[in-house]
């Protein structure tokens, strides 16, 4: 027997609520009539109901006060009998009942079934519920120390599962790889003792390398019996006996163990930790925790200088769990030094951080000539040069060489003839099939993808990391680093769309040092695909942009968060954890928002993405508006963001910009939560404005300006806009706080900071640095190191601050800096027109439109063209120019 719920939600107000419309709604779906239970208010405001169905069907209405409405439909179906209501269906009444409802936002979730004979859901890192094709259980026991089941999936073949976490399964030879950081280390002749591991898995690989001998301690003698049974596509046959030419299992606690080691005086290369996940948790108090910094402590104690610790500990989606698990370094006996990678691991469904522990100094003394390894580093080399016309050719040409070939094609590659590609399509260009031996056999892809991909081809495992790197298709075994590559010149003639090399590689760990391209008219703008150039590129060795190793023991701990795909953890205080100085457009760094004109403040504008609005020249970014008499829009612009690069929580932002000049533009820099909609409506108005901004990642309170807005520099570009003698066009500039219960509450007025240049001088004239300091007591904005002004909530928070008597937003959040205690994304925009130029302000020319002309006001703007394009014909003085942007860790 099965029970299924199915869950659609909407965001409503009571007052839509019609009950017995929801009844007859869900009746007309099910061909069933509903009865009426039984409906009550609830002691928040909210109210609840309960239908009965005749086939047993239940739906229960829960209604919040906030405008949640929630509908669970809940039955039970026989064996493999289907659903009652498909996902279409529900999909029909989610539609048809929001209608009803006048909801802003609606969802229907798929059926959750439950009770079923199959173990089919399991839970994340973050306590998120996974669904698994689960099609049979193969093994099911409880030992002394834990629930341990195998079942088989579909996809991922069989998976161990213990207390119902998932643990392995047979398409995850990622995880052991990144474990043990195949290809980076040397395990020949070593000595190793694993921590756990009793699926056999890293036993396995580790004995693959040759080491002296290893050691496993595992304490549950039942999981390697049910993994050397169900498992041994992971761990082979080494679990079959516990004992081998170089290889020992003990059936003990690892904790008593290594005291022993320690007493005993024993000492190892390398203490492998394949047990305990990082725990979620507050603060990192509690048995795991204390257990963690045992087994580090006696871990350190067993290593011979300059020997490792390597470990797994959580997702890359727990930052606040890594940086916990990292400050407890700290008070480790053994200083350390560590690096950290992460691997999408296929059963995980996530990425998954590993950590490596280098005993660079030892009880305070420092070691010193550190060897080198001993493993050859793999020479990259191209020494011909060659036309290629065609992808074919290119796959072709690699097959054939057997080199690793930098190629430019209207996007570009690295391919390496160990890589096995069919059909990847990058940008419109289709990589054919690239057919290759290795010493283990050629694979297909599926094979490839199933075995977990890395290291498994060949034994020039790094070349077929930084393939796998760049050829984005190649999916879930993606590692962003480049490794043990030795510098070599990489050079070769090819036909390119675009006179710069991209900078891809570089934000990936491989410095490209560029050179003059040869045979390239720099004046066309078009049609460069028909020029022939040549690309030189030198290839860096031991560079790596995800890993990290720098000393760990902060005078000082952090209480910055960072997240997103440009974020990394383990920062102290003081250190830079994002950083641009715009020596190329980085555009996974850097996200263009594409917008209508009047979606904003009636702004004018259509941002785009193009290089005639955004580019980099000379390491400064450029962002400017233009016009174009034949577009259906005339007036395009750029803005541009980190939503998904990177995003964080208290820090020091410092970004050195001059301001554009030019007639109504407004160029600025905000932070703003991800998720975040700019609407509010000035009671002023503007035309071209340069902003620096921020905004929250998520609407963690609600929309403008509840979850928050912090801008900080705002200008307008007029030279000569005035009221009276006083000039607060392109002379003035503002930073402001945007906070509210409602978009009719903002608070501006309580953080808010203005201040003119002298007369003649404007922030268009020359760079200035715009600063922000944001922590968890105060938010203080300074130009050029000058305090401008700072806004300390008291015990009232933000709430307080605005002396408001409607509903308390941030009342539950426990936090006086709410709603500026979430992570803010950062934004450079230069808009045109819209609600920030008052009507009775002078400016030579006069205004071209009224600001209750609302949308339609680009229209007058646009007639009005001979007024104020001139004032944009000043060159680069027109543009708001970013020579770089850095945030600091608080």
């Amino acid at each position: 027997m099965k029970v299924s719920q199915d869950k659609p939600h909407f965001l409503s107000h009571k007052e839509n609520y019609n009950g017995p419309y929801l009844s007859s709604v869900i009746a007309e779906k099910k061909t069933e009539q509903l009865q009426h239970q039984y409906e009550y208010e609830l002691v928040d405001g909210g109210f609840f109901e309960l239908l009965k169905g005749e086939n047993g069907i239940l739906v229960c209405v829960r209604g919040y006060p906030e405008g949640l409405v929630t509908c669970n439909i809940e039955y039970y179906i026989k064996g493999n009998d289907k659903l009652v209501m498909s996902l279409d269906e529900i999909r029909q009444l989610e539609e048809e009942l929001g209608e009803k409802l006048s909801s802003t936002r609606t969802h229907a979730c798929p059926a959750l079934k439950r009770g079923g004979e199959l173990h089919k859901y399991f839970p994340t890192a973050d306590e998120r519920l996974l669904e698994y094709d689960i099609d049979k259980t193969l093994y099911e026991e409880k030992s002394p120390f834990q629930k341990i089941l195998i079942v088989h999936s579909r996809s991922l073949g069989n998976l161990l599962v213990l207390d119902n976490l998932q643990n392995i399964s047979e398409s995850d030879l990622i995880y052991t790889e990144s474990l043990m950081q195949r290809g980076k280390e040397n395990y020949e002749g070593k000595e190793i003792v694993i921590l756990g591991g009793g699926d056999g898995a890293l036993l396995w690989e580790l004995l693959k390398e040759k080491p002296k001998f290893v050691t496993m301690l595992e304490i549950d003698e039942l999981v390697m019996k049910a993994c050397g049974k169900y498992l041994r596509s992971c761990c082979g046959d080494c679990l079959d006996k516990y004992k081998g030419d170089n290889y020992e299992i003990i059936v003990e606690d690892c904790v008593k163990v290594l005291k022993k080691y320690v007493e005993e005086g024993r000492k190892f290369d390398y203490v492998f930790g394949d047990m305990t996940d990082v725990p979620l948790s507050s603060t990192p108090q509690g048995e795991v925790w204390d257990f963690i910094r045992l087994i580090l402590d006696l871990s350190l104690s067993v290593l011979k200088p300059q020997g490792k610790y390597m470990t797994h500990a959580n997702g890359a989606s727990c930052p606040e769990a890594l940086s916990m698990f990292e400050q407890q370094l700290n008070k480790l006996r053994v200083p350390v030094d560590f690096t950290s990678s992460h691997a999408f691991i296929p059963s995980f469904m996530e990425d998954w951080v590993f950590y490596q522990f280098d005993t660079e100094t030892l009880f305070g003394k420092q070691v010193v000539d550190k060897p080198k390894r001993t493993e050859q580093p793999i020479r990259v080399v191209f020494t011909s040069s060659v036309e290629l016309n065609t992808t074919s050719a290119l796959a072709n040409y690699a097959t054939e060489a057997g080199r690793l070939l930098v190629y430019w094609f209207y996007c570009w590659s690295l391919i390496s003839p160990t890589i096995h590609e069919e059909d990847i399509t990058l940008f419109g260009s289709t990589f054919y099939t690239i057919s290759a031996s290795t010493n283990r056999n050629t694979i297909s892809l599926r094979d490839y993808y199933k075995s977990g991909g890395l290291g498994y081809l060949l034994n020039t495992w790094c070349i077929t990391r930084a393939a796998v790197l760049v050829v984005r298709g190649i999916g879930p075994t993606t590692v962003r680093s480049f490794v043990n590559i030795e510098c070599s010149r990489v050079q070769t003639t090819v036909k390119t769309a675009t006179p710069s090399f991209p900078p891809y590689l570089q934000k990936h760990g491989v410095c490209i040092r560029k050179h003059p391209l040869k045979n390239l008219d720099p004046s066309l703008e078009t049609d460069m695909s028909q020029r022939e150039t040549v690309i030189s590129v030198h290839v860096c060795c031991q560079q790596t942009r995800v890993s990290h190793s720098r000393q760990k023991r902060c005078d000082q701990d952090s209480i910055s968060e960072v997240t997103g795909s440009f974020a990394w953890w383990g920062y102290c205080v003081g250190d830079l954890i994002f950083y641009d100085n715009f020596d190329d457009l980085e555009l996974d760094r850097w996200d263009h928002q594409i917008w209508q004109p009047g979606v904003v403040n009636n702004e004018f504008q259509e941002y785009v993405n193009s290089r005639d609005n955004s580019w980099v020249q000379d390491s400064t970014l450029h962002i400017r508006a233009t016009t174009d008499d034949n577009a259906q829009n005339h007036i395009h612009s750029a803005k541009m963001h980190t939503t998904d690069s990177f995003a964080f929580k208290y820090g020091k932002l410092e970004i050195r910009a001059k301001l554009p000049a030019g007639d109504w533009l407004w160029p600025g820099a905000y932070l703003l939560l991800i998720g975040s909609v700019r609407t509010q409506i000035f009671t002023e108005l503007f035309v071209v404005l340069a902003a620096l901004w921020l905004m929250p990642k998520d609407n963690a309170y609600g929309g403008w300006p509840t979850s928050g807005e912090i801008d900080m520099a705002e200008s307008r570009g007029n030279r000569e806009l005035k009221y009276g003698d006083w000039n607060f066009g392109s002379e003035y500039m503002e930073s402001t706080l945007h906070f509210g219960p409602d978009s009719n509450s903002d608070g501006r007025e309580h953080a808010h900071f203005t201040r003119n240049t002298a007369a003649g001088d404007g922030w268009d004239r020359d760079f200035h640095k715009y600063q922000l300091e944001w922590t968890d007591n105060h938010v203080k904005f300074s130009i050029d190191d000058n305090e401008l002004g700072t806004v300390t909530p008291g015990n009232g928070g933000f709430y307080g601050l605005g002396e408001w008597n409607t509903g308390n937003p941030w009342a539950n959040s426990g936090d006086k800096m709410a709603p500026f205690d979430k992570p803010f994304f950062i934004i450079m925009n230069v808009a045109v027109g819209g609600m920030y130029f008052p009507d009775d302000a002078t400016n030579p020319g006069g205004k071209p439109w009224s600001s209750s002309s609302g949308n339609a006001g680009v229209v007058d703007f646009w007639n009005g063209r001979q007024q104020w394009l001139p004032t944009w014909d000043i060159g680069d003085d027109q543009h708001l120019q970013v020579d770089y942007v850095k945030v600091f860790a608080v």
